[in-house]
């Protein structure tokens, strides 16, 4: 049995996700210290703060209903020509808007020439994001092997590009060209696999209908999209247009190791979910015990983790960074405790899930997001980066218990901690 399911296309699939989500975090983070530790928090201030502003912006790209293209994909009742040409070009058109969007904002908040053309080069990587209509192509044909090898292989050509640019001491733009080339390269090979099957975007195949099903029957994932691209950046946008590009640096060092480190807790979950789902077919007995052993778990790892890692802050920027950047280990003793919730959350979406309460992943990504801007608009003027770093740790707080405000979410966790009381 054990042969049978290790060589089922879902478990391979899973295996080769995986296996990517591993390699890019561990290449992300050495090189991303290296390239840190080479351009110094200023420059490297000024290509976070970049990156971030086209991060958020790039929600226009794909307008988060990815799920939805792929759901109609595998149903096979609209045509998958109609599908896949109109979602390249809702995506091509969002992509377009972005360095306009992106150079109007910097106008208005920082009139820095510099900047404006750096964010600008940055933004060129969402035009060749359009391709990515083919991933979703991919996980309707259950193929997520050759998605993983596509990302995998432009991965290393940009983690490549970006190691013979710190050699040859280049400077800051060029850095954010190989963004655009690593991109462009990804958007390569998506077309050529879309072109053996047949399946180039052709404008002449837009459909209006179609886009009117993805915009209406999405909206609620749009909605959602929109407060999750907000939310994930605005400590990084606050501290950029409020601070010093040298603070950002700083800043985005500490909430990148923070990333890494969260990935641990969303991996963990991943691996977790189909025993959850699993169990609940069983009983709802099992349900509940199998769900309050992921709870433990990943109550223990994030708080033994962000303890640990909180306490070796210094030592850790100090050998993989250097001395420059020992603002940014103390920005990351705070922001790891963040992670505490952000496990939990995570953990407390298969609640979510299961119990098919989904608007409550809304109203936590809203609720964060409405809080933080709140603040850093009435009281964050005087602010420096630790504040915005305690104001991350109480936003997820915030977040992760707004679970509660959904009944059923609150009579699980009841049925949950009761059982672990016994």
């Amino acid at each position: 049995m054990f042969k049978t399911i290790t060589r089922s296309p879902i478990f391979i699939g899973a295996s080769w996700y995986f296996f990517e989500k591993f390699l890019r975090l561990i290449g992300a983070f050495l090189i991303g210290a290296w390239l840190a530790r080479y351009l110094g928090p200023a420059a490297y201030g000024e290509l976070a703060y970049s990156l971030a502003l086209v991060a958020t912006l790039g929600f226009l790209g794909s307008l988060g209903v990815e799920s939805l293209v792929v759901r109609d994909l595998i149903e096979g009742k609209r045509d998958r020509k109609s599908i896949l040409s109109t979602y390249f070009y809702i995506r091509l058109v969002g992509g377009c808007t972005v360095p306009f969007l992106a150079a109007a904002y910097l106008l208005l908040t920082q009139a820095d020439q510099p900047l404006i053309l750096l964010t600008i080069l940055c933004s060129g990587s969402l035009l060749f994001g359009s391709f990515d209509a083919a991933d979703c192509w991919l996980q309707s044909e259950n193929k997520a092997k050759s998605t993983s090898v596509i990302r995998i292989v432009g991965f290393l050509f940009g983690a490549t590009s970006r190691i013979l640019l710190i050699l040859c001491h280049a400077s800051i733009e060029w850095f954010a060209i190989a963004v655009v080339i690593e991109s462009a390269l990804i958007a390569a090979l998506y077309f050529c696999l879309l072109s053996r099957h047949g399946l180039t975007p052709r404008l002449s195949q837009v459909n209006f209908e179609e886009f009117k099903h993805l915009i209406v029957g999405g909206k609620m994932m749009i909605i959602s999209g929109l407060t999750v691209a907000a939310y994930s950046k605005i400590d990084v946008l606050a501290v950029g247009t409020l601070l010093s590009k040298e603070a950002v640096g700083s800043y985005a060092m500490a909430a990148s190791m923070c990333a890494a480190w969260n990935m641990v807790g969303m991996s963990i979950v991943q691996a977790w979910a189909p025993r959850i789902s699993g169990a609940r077919t069983i009983s709802h007995q099992e349900y509940i015990r199998s769900m309050r052993q992921l709870l433990i778990v990943v109550l223990a790892i994030s708080i033994g983790g962000a303890s640990i890692l909180s306490i070796s802050s210094e030592m850790i920027f100090l050998i993989l960074l250097g001395e420059q950047f020992l603002n940014s280990a103390m920005i990351f003793s705070i922001l790891v405790w963040s992670s505490v919730f952000v496990f939990l959350g995570v953990a407390t979406s298969q609640i979510i899930v299961n119990e098919r309460i989904y608007w409550v992943s809304l109203v936590r990504t809203a609720l964060g997001l409405v809080f933080s801007l709140a603040v850093i608009y009435f009281v964050s003027a005087t602010w420096s980066t630790t504040e915005f770093a305690f104001l991350v740790v109480f936003t997820s707080a915030l977040a992760t218990t707004a679970i509660t405000f959904s009944k059923k979410a609150r009579q699980t966790i009841g049925q949950i901690l009761k059982v672990s009381l016994k």
